[in-house]
């Protein structure tokens, strides 16, 4: 009687694991397509979303292991579920990857060929869903003011390359210019020069510590450039989160003809909105943020409010912007892109809001997820027509 419960246990221990394992990728799958109720699980929901289609390939590995099971049946439905809930994001992609090229050539205008800058052909390729990583290329440090750096990323070429001034995020209190470099690489192996920045945090410094020295990172390059190799009169900025804000904010003031154009990543874009309409507070505490950030409430600080807001500041001549922003981002709403896109429209400047509908913040974590390549594909266009000789 003893060898025969231990013959059963066997496969009701199998039987076990298979449910639990179909029951944790049911759970990633729920994460795929709801908005983040917690901070906690932000980290989780962004693997889910954007790399759940190479989850969802595994899963088919798991439903065969689970039909062989006689009482797995359950299981193997709870996993056709989960790869279903995982390769919805992609699904979703592939809607806005469909009209992507057109919109871009609309509102941009169509890249002149032929272009010395190699380019993305499609807005979703399938092969490139399995990359990793992007060539491997390190930054030169560079000192551009008394304690801040900026890490210049190039090719060896004698010519002067155009310059994407990148941005880091972090709330305006944390991350540096090491900040998913992945990106930076990526652009320096297309033929452009690539200068990320850093800039002074709150609450320590606060506003406009950081616009100021986005600012004197931009004059730097343009005083240095015949010795770093770039040219001063073909700009762009890049930022994500708070440094998309600063890149929006200092493109907007300065009215320099050499930023070209500024690209913004899920950024807040009016700041006393932003004030009234705080993200999920169990993810972020917005108030705290901008308490911090720029010295008070909107009541206390209405100018500094508004000299930080690029919604505020937006005028007739600011330089074409691309704005990209999730829909399931329960940090900074997606309204914020919205709204702006608005004010944008009214005042006639050239500029494309994509909507992401199922991504959260800090969606480019995976340039080859769904939104990556979404997003790729659309800066590499924008950067076309700017940097065109």
């Amino acid at each position: 009687m003893a060898d025969i419960r231990v013959n059963r246990a066997g496969p009701r221990l199998l039987d076990g694991l298979r449910w639990a394992l179909a029951f944790l990728a049911l759970c990633a799958g729920l994460i795929s397509v709801m908005r983040v109720p917690h901070r906690a699980l932000w980290v989780p929901s962004v693997i889910a979303k954007e790399w759940g289609h190479l989850v969802a390939l595994l899963l088919m590995l798991l439903l065969f292991w689970c039909l062989q099971g006689r009482k797995s049946w359950t299981a193997a439905v709870a996993a056709t579920c989960a790869a279903g809930l995982l390769l919805s994001p992609l699904i979703s992609a592939l809607r806005v990857a469909n009209v992507l090229p057109l919109a871009l050539e609309k509102t941009f205008g169509t890249p002149p060929l032929p272009s010395p800058f190699q380019a993305r052909a499609k807005p979703l390729v399938l092969a490139d869903f399995s990359h990793f990583s992007a060539p491997g290329l390190s930054p030169r440090t560079v000192s551009f003011r008394p304690g801040l750096a900026l890490d210049l990323y190039r090719l060896a070429d004698s010519k002067p390359l155009p310059v994407v001034v990148v941005i880091h995020g972090g709330s305006w209190h944390y991350g540096d210019s090491g900040q998913i470099p992945a990106v930076n690489r990526y652009l320096a192996q297309r033929g452009y020069a690539v200068a990320a920045v850093n800039y002074r945090k709150a609450p320590k410094n606060p506003f406009p510590a950081a616009r100021d020295d986005v600012i004197a990172a931009i004059e730097f390059l343009k005083l240095r450039a015949g010795v770093l190799g770039i040219d001063p009169q073909r700009m762009v900025l890049l930022g994500r989160s708070a440094g998309g804000h600063l890149a929006l904010v200092v493109a907007y003031r300065v009215q320099d003809p050499a930023i070209r154009g500024v690209i913004s990543l899920y950024a807040p874009t009016d700041l006393a909105w932003s004030w009234e309409h705080p993200g999920n507070p169990r993810v972020l505490d917005t108030h705290r943020l901008l308490r911090n950030f720029l010295g008070g409430s909107p009541e206390q600080k209405p100018e500094a409010y508004r000299q930080a807001s690029p919604l505020q500041l937006a005028h007739r001549r600011v330089p074409p912007t691309l704005l990209l922003h999730g829909g399931r981002d329960e940090m900074v709403w997606s309204k914020q892109a919205e709204r702006l896109s608005q004010r944008l429209t009214e005042l006639g400047c050239a500029h494309l809001f994509i909507p992401l509908p199922w991504a959260d913040h800090g969606f480019d974590a995976n340039l080859w997820g769904p939104s990556g390549q979404i997003y790729l594909y659309a800066l590499e266009r924008f950067l076309l027509g700017l940097n065109a000789e």
